[in-house]
């Protein structure tokens, strides 16, 4: 049908490869990343991590699971420790006010930063315990659709930078 993703009674939602540029330069991470949606609600999340060969999936009505282990989400709740991924826009030009305030904010403030360049797998591995967190601005909603639920059935949340968990357009998700 024709209309906006909300007015559909079912979507599939696919990043076929998420990370492309570190799959160009034979990097980790990168993955497949599909979700399926009822209107608004997210209903199945699976995410395939090819350089580790890790399957992490959840529903509405599960845990979440890489390789058939349940996992959850990291309980560390002091900033000073907190392992922090980051996601930088492509757009440098129209971004880089964004990202230079968020490394302000963040450097030196949190236990460490890093950078790697897959949002759907890094989403799966804040639902993991490896990382306490991930932010980035002006996501598209492929990148974060399998891995919002994943993460949700994990323990964790995505919220936009006003703590708002409407968010399947992907604007300002972390």
């Amino acid at each position: 049908g024709t209309g906006s993703l909300e007015e559909q009674e079912f979507c599939w939602v696919v990043d076929p490869l998420d990370g492309t540029s570190n799959f160009i330069h034979n990097n980790a991470p990168f993955c497949v990343s599909i979700a399926l949606r009822n209107k608004n609600e997210i209903l199945v999340g699976v995410v395939y991590e090819c350089t580790r060969n890790e399957l992490f999936w959840a529903n509405k009505e599960s845990k979440s699971y890489m390789n058939g282990k349940e996992i959850t989400v990291s309980q560390q709740s002091n900033m000073d420790q907190a392992f922090i991924e980051l996601g930088f826009p492509y757009n440098a030009e129209g971004y880089r006010t964004f990202v230079l305030k968020m490394i302000e904010d963040l450097y030196g403030h949190v236990g460490c930063l890093r950078l790697m360049g897959s949002a759907a797998a890094e989403i799966c591995y804040v639902a993991a315990g490896r990382f306490d967190a991930r932010i980035e601005g002006f996501i598209g909603p492929w990148d974060i659709a399998a891995g919002n639920i994943i993460l949700q059935q994990a323990g964790g949340k995505m919220t936009d930078f006003s703590g708002n968990t409407d968010h399947l357009d992907g604007k300002e998700v972390f």
